[in-house]
């Protein structure tokens, strides 16, 4: 971390490791995303997932997350059909949600 940088918020220096590995599913699986509602007790709706991946972000989407895609390498989103919420160009786009 830079000395620099802005200091993580307390929820988010204790927020568990999720991974969806153990349940031997895709990335897309409804089980997967399940992961993040179950672990903070909030509906995902509630819960902000942020992502350069499109297809991460797509599948989070598509799950009921709110959503952002860091679009770190300007390359055309990835769709079908649903996009995220939000899109910028680097982790700075977080800001501007709250």
């Amino acid at each position: 971390m830079s000395p620099h940088a802005p200091r993580p918020c307390p929820q988010a220096v204790q927020s568990p490791v999720l991974s969806a590995h153990p349940l031997r599913k895709d990335k897309t699986d409804p089980a997967a995303y399940a992961l993040g509602a179950q672990a903070f007790n909030l509906p995902a709706k509630d819960i902000l997932f942020v992502s350069s991946k499109g297809w991460d972000t797509m599948g989070a989407t598509w799950h009921g997350y709110t959503t952002l895609r860091a679009n770190r390498t300007g390359l055309p989103p990835e769709t079908r059909g649903t996009e995220p919420k939000r899109a910028g160009s680097s982790l700075r786009g977080v800001l501007s949600i709250f």
